[in-house]
C-alpha cells in the first residue's frame, strides 16, 4: 500500500528457519541459550519489558492487535501503544520488520 513489498510471515520464517539450519557457529563464539518461552529472560537480554516481549512474540505469530489483546487480556489501544513503543525502540518502520527483528534477535520464531 505504501510502496512496500508484502511477504507472508510464515514464508519468511520458513526461509529463515531453513537458512539457520545450515549456519554453523564459529568455534569459540559465545552462544546465548535462552528458552523460547522464557519471556522474562528474553526481555532482559534485549532490553524490552516482559509485556513488550510477549507482544513481539505474538507479532511473530502473525497476530492482529485484536488477537494479541484477547490473548494477553489487554485493551486493543494498549497493544497499539506497546507496538508503537516497540517499533521506536528497535527502529523498525512496520510490524513485519519488528517480527523479522524478533526472529533474528530474540530467537522467538
Amino acid at each position: 500500500m505504501l510502496g512496500e513489498t508484502f511477504v507472508p510471515a510464515n514464508l519468511l520464517f520458513a526461509a529463515f528457519g531453513a537458512a539457520s539450519r545450515y549456519q554453523q557457529p564459529k568455534p569459540g563464539a559465545p552462544v546465548a541459550l535462552i528458552p523460547v518461552n522464557d519471556f522474562a529472560a528474553v526481555a532482559t537480554a534485549n532490553k524490552l519489558s516482559r509485556r513488550k516481549t510477549q507482544i513481539v512474540h505474538c507479532l511473530t505469530q502473525g497476530g492482529s492487535n485484536k488477537l494479541i489483546a484477547r490473548e494477553l487480556g489487554l485493551a486493543e489501544a494498549t497493544v497499539k501503544v506497546h507496538i508503537k513503543s516497540i517499533l521506536r525502540k528497535i527502529k523498525a518502520t512496520n510490524r513485519t520488520q519488528a517480527a523479522m527483528w524478533a526472529s533474528e534477535q530474540m530467537n522467538l520464531a
